[in-house]
C-alpha cells in the first residue's frame, strides 16, 4: 500500500509530497492542478519507461520517492528487507536518457525495481483500458494465469514455430531452385 509520494521536477510541478492512506485513492481537482503530473510520477515508480519530455521545463533532472508498506508475500531481491514492513523507492531520470533506481537505498536495475514496485500500484486512468486493445497485452494477461505450464508450453511453440519457419524457407528455395533448372534445361533435348 502506497503510503507516501513525492515528486520533483515532473510536468508541471517543481515538487510536491503527498501522504495518503486507504487502498483506493481517487485524484480529483480543477484542470491544470498537477493530477496528471501525479499519474505520471505514480508511473515512474511503478516503472513505466521515462520520458524526458516529462521532466519540468528548464530543468534536466526529474525524481519520484515513495514509500510503501510492504505485504511479507512480496518478492524482493534477496540482499533487499523492508524495515518494519516499509519499502522506500526511488527513481531519478534525466534529459540525458539515463536514470537510476533504488530499493531501500541500494541500487538496482529498472528491470529488477518494476518487477518489485510493479506488484503494489496499480493504476487505474481515464485511458489505461486502451491497453486492453492491444493483443500482445492481452496474451500476456491471460498467459501470466497459467504459471510454469503454460510457459513451458509457449517455450515448446516457440521452438516448433522457428523450425517450422526454418523449413518453409527452405522449401521456398527448394522451389525457386526447381523453377530455375526447369527454365535452363526446358529446351534442352
Amino acid at each position: 500500500m502506497l503510503e507516501e509520494l513525492s515528486l520533483k521536477n515532473i510536468g508541471g510541478l517543481n515538487s510536491a509530497s503527498i501522504q495518503l492512506s486507504g487502498r483506493f485513492i481517487a485524484i480529483t481537482g480543477e484542470s491544470g492542478a498537477g493530477k496528471s503530473s501525479i499519474v505520471r510520477g505514480l508511473e515512474f515508480i511503478g516503472g513505466k519507461r521515462a520520458q524526458s519530455e516529462l521532466i519540468k521545463v528548464g530543468e534536466n533532472e526529474a525524481e519520484v520517492q515513495a514509500l510503501f508498506y510492504c505485504p511479507a508475500s512480496l518478492k524482493l531481491p534477496e540482499d533487499i528487507c523492508p524495515e518494519e514492513g516499509n519499502l522506500f523507492v526511488k527513481r531519478i531520470f534525466s534529459r540525458n536518457g539515463r536514470g537510476k533506481t533504488f530499493l531501500q537505498g541500494k541500487l538496482v536495475p529498472l528491470s529488477t525495481f518494476s518487477e518489485s514496485v510493479g506488484a503494489l500500484l496499480r493504476i487505474q486512468s481515464q485511458f489505461a483500458q486502451l491497453e486492453l486493445l492491444d493483443s500482445d497485452r492481452q496474451r500476456h494477461i491471460l498467459d501470466s494465469y497459467g504459471g510454469k505450464d503454460i510457459a513451458q508450453i509457449q517455450n515448446n511453440l516457440r521452438v516448433i514455430f522457428t523450425e517450422a519457419l526454418s523449413k518453409e524457407r527452405e522449401l521456398r528455395d527448394m522451389e525457386s531452385r526447381q523453377k530455375e533448372i526447369i527454365a535452363r534445361y526446358q529446351h534442352a533435348e
